[in-house]
């Protein structure tokens, strides 16, 4: 169970986040906490194998981008944080 991004993250959050381990059909609550403090929430459905994918595609100031995410029916958590390759944090 968990939360998977692509290998080589480019263009902001254009990188698609996978989970897997949820219940069948059941909601699943994400939270991005992008640089500089900016949250967005987004719901999407597992699919039969408790299996999702997500994906933004929206540019993001340079940094690292962290993802959480909970079922609603399950309360099963996964995280994952990751940081777009050519973009830098600020010094």
């Amino acid at each position: 169970m968990g939360l998977t991004a692509c290998e080589n993250p480019t263009g902001g959050a254009a990188c698609p986040i996978r989970g897997t381990g949820f219940e069948p059909g059941e909601t699943v609550e994400l939270t991005y906490a992008w640089p500089l403090g900016a949250r967005s929430r987004y719901q999407v459905t597992a699919a039969g194998d408790g299996s999702f994918e997500h994906r933004l595609l929206q540019a993001s100031p340079p940094g690292t981008i962290e993802v959480g995410a909970v079922g609603r029916t399950s309360g099963r958590t996964a995280t994952i944080s990751y940081t777009p390759s050519g973009l830098t944090s600020p010094q």
